[in-house]
């Protein structure tokens, strides 16, 4: 039960990350924090909204931007973003502010090092 309570996170108001699934949870919906990703230029239309940050101190998320779709689709933090909108697990709009953020993401060079923070 312990376990259980460290594990989620929850951050701005009906947003909530699950370390153990790899996940988050907005408005009632859930999304895979790995996977295919479409970033969008349309924060309406985007399923997270998502603050990139220069350090990992801080971040929720470390990302791993492969360009490999099939470790995307399995390591936490491992995302592959296609060239298309095409099919897709997440669509993400970027902002500067973390105040409008849902997660703030830090990107690594290195796969071991993807995942939730």
């Amino acid at each position: 039960m312990l376990a259980l309570l460290f594990s989620v996170t929850t951050f701005a108001a009906d947003v909530v990350i699950n370390k153990n699934r790899c996940s988050i949870t907005k408005y009632g919906k859930t999304f895979p924090l790995h996977g295919t990703v479409y970033i969008t230029n349309f924060k309406a239309s985007a399923d997270i909204i998502v603050c990139l940050t220069d350090t990992r101190v801080g971040a929720d998320l470390s990302v791993y931007i492969t360009d490999i779709r099939t470790v995307a689709d399995v390591d936490c933090g491992c995302v592959y973003i296609p060239n298309n909108f095409g099919a897709t697990d997440v669509s993400v709009y970027l902002t500067e502010t973390r105040a409008e953020s849902d997660i703030v993401v830090y990107i690594t060079n290195s796969r071991i090092a993807a995942g939730i923070e």
